[in-house]
C-alpha cells in the first residue's frame, strides 16, 4: 500500500476513535419512569426519583446491590449497566446532628447534599428561659413566660431564672413583697420568725422563700437549691447526688448537672429522663430537654 493510502486510513481511524472509547450519553428518565441506558460510561439521574446507568457494567443484579446507599437504592443490572433508584431531591438522610440548624439530604441525583442553614433544626434546651439555639455552647435568654419552681406563673430573667416577681410592685394585694423572685406575705421580710405563720426560720420556709443550708426546715419543701431536710433538729442539707432527690443541679434524681461531670463517678441519665447538655445523657443526646 502506497504512503497516500496509509494516510488516508489514518484519518478515517482517527475520526473514528472518539466513539470507541467513550459511551453515547444515555437518554433522559420520564418522571417515574427508568432513564434510558447509555454507552459504557453514559449516566442518566433524576431529581424525580428516577433510575439511572451510573458507567458501572454488570451481568447480574448481584452486582451492583451492594453499592446501594440511602440515595441511590435498589441496584438492578439493565442492558449490562447497574441502575439505581433515587429518591427525591431533599429527602432526610437516616444520620442527622441534631440542633446544628443544618440537614443532610439526598440530592435526587444519588448523592447528598446539605441545607445549610435549616432554622427548623435549632436545639431546645431544657430550660424554658433558654431560646431555641444552633448548637449547645452559647444559650440566649428568652423573655418569654415560665412556671416557677413553686409552681406559680413567672416570666423569664437575664440570668435565665423564672421570677414571679422583680419587685414589690409585682405583688398583687398591698400585703405582698417580692423575696427572692417570689411573692410573699409581708411577714416573711420582717426579720423575725413568725412560727404561727409558718416559717421555720427567720423570713424563710413555709410560705416565704425557702432556707439555705444549714437553716431549720420541716420538710425538702423548705429548702432552696432542692436541699434536703435533714437531722435532729432538721436542718437545709446542701444537695448531693445521693440522696435520692432531684435536687441543685441536677436534670434527673442524682444524675445529670455537676452529677455528670464528676470524672470519678460520672453519674449520667438513662433515656426518657431530662437533660440540659448531651453531657447529662448516658447516650450523649438530648432533645428538647429529653435523653434520647
Amino acid at each position: 500500500m502506497d504512503r497516500l493510502a496509509w494516510m488516508g486510513l489514518l484519518l478515517v481511524v482517527a475520526a473514528c476513535a472518539p466513539d470507541l472509547q467513550t459511551g453515547g450519553a444515555g437518554g433522559a428518565g420520564g418522571a417515574g419512569g427508568t432513564g434510558g441506558g447509555g454507552g459504557a460510561g453514559g449516566m442518566t439521574s433524576s431529581s424525580s426519583g428516577t433510575g439511572g446507568t451510573m458507567g458501572m457494567p454488570c451481568a447480574a443484579d448481584a452486582e451492583c446491590s451492594g453499592l446501594d446507599t440511602e440515595c441511590q437504592m435498589d441496584g438492578q443490572c439493565v442492558n449490562g449497566f447497574c441502575e439505581w433508584t433515587f429518591p427525591i431531591s431533599g429527602t432526610p438522610l437516616g444520620m442527622q446532628v441534631y440542633g446544628d440548624c443544618k440537614t443532610n439530604v439526598c440530592d435526587g441525583k444519588g448523592a447528598t447534599s446539605t441545607i445549610d442553614p435549616d432554622p427548623s433544626d435549632k436545639y431546645v434546651w431544657g430550660n424554658p428561659c433558654y431560646a431555641p439555639t444552633c448548637g449547645t455552647n452559647a444559650p440566649l435568654a428568652s423573655n418569654g413566660v415560665c412556671t416557677t419552681k413553686w409552681g406559680t406563673s413567672g416570666t423569664c430573667q437575664v440570668d435565665f431564672s423564672c421570677r414571679e416577681c422583680t419587685g414589690d410592685a409585682n405583688c398583687s394585694g398591698g400585703t405582698s413583697s417580692c423575696q427572692n423572685g417570689k411573692c410573699v406575705p409581708a411577714h416573711c421580710v420582717n426579720a423575725m420568725q413568725d412560727s404561727a405563720s409558718g416559717e421555720t426560720d427567720i423570713d424563710c420556709g413555709g410560705p416565704c422563700a425557702p432556707c439555705d443550708t444549714g437553716k431549720t426546715c420541716s420538710g425538702s419543701g423548705d429548702c432552696a437549691g432542692g436541699g434536703t431536710c435533714l437531722g435532729n433538729p432538721k436542718l437545709c442539707q446542701a444537695p448531693a447526688c445521693s440522696d435520692g432527690i432531684k435536687n441543685g443541679d441536677e436534670t434527673g434524681v442524682d444524675c445529670g448537672g455537676a452529677c455528670a461531670m464528676d470524672p470519678a463517678n460520672p453519674l449520667k441519665c438513662a433515656t426518657n429522663s431530662n437533660c440540659l447538655y448531651p453531657s447529662d445523657c448516658l447516650s450523649g443526646r438530648c432533645e428538647a430537654g429529653v435523653c434520647k
